[in-house]
């Protein structure tokens, strides 16, 4: 069953500030494409696979559960509730 996924605010801005970053820091918007374009694909996968990473081993995340990857070089946290049927990323 597919997981629903909710951005934080916090996630969602970030996000924003990556594409901008690339786009006018950088002058690239190709690349801001294709970075943010790989992390929301990364994202999306968690629909089918939420407990495909690890739990991120340092307090206070790891009593909450709260997992981690990383997209370019950039790092997702993000927390599967299995009662809800959600991913929550941070």
């Amino acid at each position: 069953m597919k997981q629903k996924l909710i951005m934080m605010s916090l996630a969602q801005e970030n996000l924003r500030n990556i594409r901008h970053y690339y786009t006018v820091e950088l002058g690239n918007p190709n690349s801001a494409r294709k970075v943010c374009g790989e992390i929301k694909k990364r994202i999306n996968d968690l629909e089918d696979m939420p407990f495909i990473y690890p739990v991120y081993d340092v307090e206070p995340w790891k009593s909450r559960e709260i997992r981690h990857f990383t997209a370019r070089n950039h790092i997702i946290y993000y927390k599967a509730d299995e009662t809800l049927k959600t991913v929550f990323i941070f």
